[in-house]
């Protein structure tokens, strides 16, 4: 006897398709959460109403579900030939999503426009709210690292889902029928621009280059697809004007990065105020926020004023393992300060505790901007040219990645190291290599398509590249505007993170797959 009605059970699985929604930019637990839900109304409806052996039989003849699905037993596969066990489960045990939803998904009554809407609607709001809760953050506390701000998950990830709803509000501005509330519609464009200050508030380079290249993107398909005149002249216009601005901005924030406020080394003074010689390096032109380092430097004034300010020792090592008369120098040297007892007085209580995390400019404790984040990549350069060390360079740490990656690659070409593998070939292999970065930097790939080579040969890679293109390709989701755009998200993304390596990133990407391919009414 059936405990619950079909309708019961229906409205229980949107109300769980909406908290896992919501709980994305949220809450590890309510996803797990959600998802137990999804599953154990799945199992109930089908005990009770005895039609399991149906929704197996209907699963297994969805090709595209079970092509998508194709990841995860990929990883099932790769059991065969691994050595590490314990990681191997635990990946296993993150993927299951990849699994599980479009089971779920695809075996249930597809939803209605109107109830599509409503788990939509969720994440949207909750994507909102986590934005509010992390501007609040930032302005009442001590940054010093951007990345701090998203107070729930990975700030990769968040990024990731503020674009996806900048398309959701976008598609539900202009699409008729599907939100008839006009108070709603007037919130879109207040809540457009909010989301669009946000990605540039927090200097999420990610995110606003996923916008970029989706706007890139629909024009050109624009010019290519509408008929009207009046459309393809616009779209045209745009994008000449995109690139003109893009190429302003950039060319500006270099130039400014590299103008060097050069001193007369013949009129240096030699003596602080209190009368300690001082150390030039005139043969050094390295500078910090324009300013040159290695000039008025007294290490004897800088290590006893440092003793007042700090109980961080001044031969010792900041919170990035850098040596701290290094980072403070470099420090002082961005503000124009002379490296000296009268230098250090100058600064705040905040800016001491900002070199003892490691900060070594002024630009980076100061509230960032995509100007000062494109400051910080060439400063990285410039530094890894130097001596080759990657170590606390975060976009030159990413090439360490890549090379290390196609090192195992070239290795292990046609099946992977295996499921469990991954870490101890990246391990092996930076010390074949003898790296340079230090052991607590040496990660993978930060590259899906390269982590999937790695653990799975070029077999697996093509299998992971046809489960992503098959199932939208034959049913033909890829007419929906927003499938289109979350996909351009996902896919770009991968180029520089290892997306579905975490439970959040696993969930958002299967979650969002399985209800736009297999959740929804489609004609196919």
């Amino acid at each position: 006897m059936n405990l619950l009605s079909s309708k019961t059970h229906h409205k229980i699985y949107i109300l769980a398709l909406a908290l896992l929604a919501a709980s994305l930019p949220f809450s590890l637990f309510s996803i797990s959460v959600a998802q137990f839900g999804l599953i154990i109304n799945w199992f109930i409806e089908g005990l009770t109403e005895r039609n399991f052996k149906k929704k197996f039989i209907d699963f297994f003849n969805n090709k595209p579900a079970v092509i998508f699905s194709l990841i995860f037993f990929l990883h099932i596969i790769g059991l065969i030939y691994t050595s590490d066990f314990n990681y191997a489960f635990k990946d296993i045990r993150i993927k299951i999503p990849l699994l599980l939803l479009p089971l779920v998904i695809a075996t249930t009554k597809p939803l209605s426009k109107k109830e599509i809407n409503f788990v939509i609607s969720a994440f949207i709001a909750a994507v909102t709210v986590a934005t509010f809760i992390c501007t609040y953050y930032y302005f009442t506390h001590v940054i010093n690292d951007i990345r701090e701000t998203s107070r729930f998950i990975s700030h990769i990830r968040f990024s990731l889902m503020i674009c996806l709803v900048v398309v959701l509000v976008l598609y539900y501005l202009f699409k008729k029928g599907d939100v008839n509330s006009k108070l709603i519609k007037s919130a879109f464009p207040l809540l457009l621009i909010w989301l669009l200050t946000f990605l540039f508030l927090f200097e999420s380079i990610t995110g606003i280059s996923i916008l970029a290249i989706l706007l890139l993107f629909f024009l050109i398909k624009t010019i290519f697809s509408s008929a009207a005149p009046i459309y393809r002249i616009g779209s045209t216009i745009i994008i000449l004007a995109l690139f003109i601005f893009s190429y302003i901005y950039i060319a500006g924030a270099v130039k400014e990065y590299y103008h060097k406020n050069l001193i007369d080394f013949s009129k240096l003074e030699t003596h602080t105020s209190q009368g300690n010689q001082y150390f030039h390096d005139t043969t050094s032109l390295e500078t910090e926020n324009g300013n040159l380092i290695w000039v008025y430097i007294s290490k004897d004034e800088l290590a006893k004023e440092w003793a007042k300010r700090s109980t961080y020792n001044f031969n010792g090592n900041d919170d990035k393992n850098q040596y701290i008369q290094y980072t403070l120098i470099r420090y002082l040297a961005s503000k124009g300060l002379r490296k000296d007892a009268e230098g250090i007085k100058h600064l705040s209580d905040a800016e001491i505790v900002a070199i003892e995390k490691g900060i070594t400019s002024v630009s980076f404790f100061e509230k960032m901007t995509l100007k000062k984040r494109i400051h910080q990549i060439l400063g990285e350069y410039e530094n890894y040219m130097i001596d080759g060390n990657a170590n606390g360079l975060s976009v030159m740490q990413k090439m360490e990645f890549i090379k290390a990656s196609l090192g195992i690659i070239k290795e292990h070409f046609i099946f992977g190291v295996g499921t469990g593998d991954v870490n101890i070939a990246f391990k092996q292999q930076y010390e074949k290599t003898h790296s340079l970065l230090k052991p607590e930097n040496r990660w993978r790939s930060h590259n899906q398509y390269l982590s999937f080579f790695v653990a799975f040969g070029v077999i697996g890679f093509i299998v992971f590249m046809f489960s992503l293109f098959y199932p939208p390709l034959k049913l033909g989701t890829f007419k929906d505007y927003r499938y289109l755009a979350f996909f351009i998200i996902i896919i770009i993304s991968m180029l520089t993170e290892d997306t579905i390596e975490t439970q959040v990133g696993v969930t958002f990407y299967a979650f969002f797959s399985a209800l736009f391919l297999f959740g929804t009414y489609n004609e196919k």
